[in-house]
């Protein structure tokens, strides 16, 4: 009956955000956004082994939140609104289960000031809830791995698939998680050790999992086999080189305001602007303070021999310190987006110590009467939590439709196709370097209309080898910000005050 039930809600949620979808208005997706959206494109054409572009010419680790978008994006009609709508999916499916995980190991304090405090972490910044960005989309369900990955370390197996799907999911798409995602997978290795020599159900969970990161994995196996190394090579070239990284102390600074960054006056939903830690000198006390009640609380969980409660307090303690490391292995300024994560961690280590209070000090908080009232509240946040997250996506959605340099892009893109429709051209090569921002949708909406579109060897880095150019292109297009006069030898068909398209028609 359970299984029936999580299964309904799963189906029920997958049909809404098909509904959300296919009822928001077109959507012209730019910058990063566009590159998802051609990304999850090219998923739903099973063309894409590789994860989300870095712009230090690799990328994350693996395509897994772009081929879970593909079917809603298909079935959407390929509006770029679906994007929005999966990423508003995701994030209440994390919340629910990780709300869910609390209340089947019956930790009604957990359920209740853990929840809440994620919910406060969504309400203070504005459409993260709904944000397709691959660094906000991990967030929640990195959040929902650590009690998974508590519960399994403290025996309940069954949720060993879930748990592997989670890592796989999180690392995949922010590869900047992965010390936070390795931490729990050390501490819980003994109960999946003990699970592969069970001869129960524990072995039959852990077959599970094992297949499901068979399957999450399999488009970075055969990009690492087909590629010489591929991206695996790439990031192993690029982690295992020099670089200057940061001191102990401006890791420290961006931690601390981050750790504490539920309660920041200014808390800002991270858009890649370089973290500005000043202006709260009372952060690096509230962040110490915070990590060191979970390990108090921990040790209070240790000493009532509560299994669940003590593993989940040393993983986000752990985890904690390692995301501290993290941010001194970083090469480049650190920004706002490096250290989300951290925010939404400490938000719930200040849940954990809010619950372990609450246990502490009122002793029946875990009784009969507790447990139902956990249970409403485990309602009213997951409907909170929705009704919330329905509210960043219609605002979300509204803003990515004013921005005024997207008007441009379905002019050009018709442009486009008269002046190749004119030459006659078989295929064209496009140079986006200098625009690249609006040069993601061209190209992809000119893909999708069955033009042969490849794209210049110097920005493959970020469409992927799926466009390399095959040498038989006869026409090469160049996507230039704002109005270009035409070199030499070009012809400008296209100009707008955001964006120029100049050509160079076939000899």
């Amino acid at each position: 009956m359970r299984r029936v039930r999580i299964a309904s809600a799963i189906l029920l949620l997958c049909l809404a955000a098909l509904a959300l979808a296919r009822l928001a208005p077109p959507v012209v997706n730019i910058e990063d956004i566009g590159v998802t959206e051609l990304y999850v494109d090219l998923a739903s054409h099973g063309r894409l082994l590789v994860g989300p572009y870095s712009r230090f010419h690799w990328h994350h680790p693996g395509p897994l939140y772009f081929y879970l978008l593909a079917p809603l994006y298909a079935a959407a009609g390929r509006n770029g609104a679906a994007l929005f709508a999966g990423a508003w999916a995701l994030n209440v499916a994390a919340f629910g289960l990780l709300l869910w995980i609390f209340r089947t190991e019956r930790c009604a304090a957990l359920a209740i000031g853990a929840g809440a405090a994620i919910l406060l972490f969504a309400w203070r910044l504005p459409d993260v809830l709904a944000s397709p960005w691959t660094a906000h989309v991990p967030i929640l369900p990195f959040l929902a791995f650590v009690p998974a990955a508590a519960a399994v370390a403290a025996g309940r197996t069954s949720l060993l698939p879930v748990t592997a799907f989670l890592a796989s999911f999180v690392v995949q798409t922010n590869l900047a998680l992965a010390p936070a995602v390795a931490v729990p997978l050390a501490l819980l290795t003994p109960a999946i050790v003990r699970a592969w020599r069970s001869s129960g159900p524990a072995s039959g969970h852990a077959v599970q999992a094992a297949g499901i990161v068979l399957v999450a994995w399999l488009p970075a196996i055969v990009d690492m086999v087909v590629n010489r190394g591929g991206n695996v090579a790439a990031l192993w070239s690029f982690f295992s080189g020099g670089g200057s990284r940061h001191s102990f102390g401006e890791a420290f600074a961006a931690w601390s305001f981050s750790a504490a960054g539920i309660m920041q006056p200014r808390l800002e939903l991270a858009r890649g602007k370089p973290l500005d830690p000043s202006g709260a000198p009372w952060t690096a006390a509230a962040a110490v303070a915070i990590a060191a009640l979970t390990v108090v609380v921990t040790l209070y969980w240790r000493r009532g021999a509560r299994a669940f409660e003590t593993w989940l307090g040393t993983i986000v303690a752990a985890s904690l310190l390692i995301m501290l490391w993290s941010l001194t292995r970083i090469l480049e300024p650190i920004g706002d987006y490096h250290v989300l994560p951290v925010t939404a961690l400490g938000a719930l280590a200040a849940g954990i110590v809010l619950a372990g209070a609450a246990q502490a000090v009122f002793h029946a908080v875990e009784s009969g009467t507790g447990q139902r009232t956990a249970d409403a509240a485990v309602v009213v946040m997951v409907i909170a939590a929705t009704a919330l997250a329905a509210v960043h996506l219609q605002r979300a959605v509204g803003l990515q439709a004013r921005l005024p340099w997207t008007a441009d892009v379905v002019p050009a893109v018709e442009r486009i196709e008269a002046y190749l429709d004119a030459q006659r051209t078989r295929a064209a090569v496009v140079d986006v370097e200098r625009a690249w921002s609006q040069g993601v949708p061209i190209v992809l909406r000119l893909r999708q209309h069955h033009r042969r579109i490849a794209v210049t060897r110097g920005n493959l880095f970020m469409f992927t080898d799926a466009l390399a150019p095959t040498g038989r292109e006869d026409t090469s297009l160049a996507i230039r910000p704002g109005r270009q006069p035409a070199p030499p030898g070009r012809a400008v068909i296209f100009d707008s005050p955001t964006v120029s398209v100049l050509a160079r028609a076939p000899e």
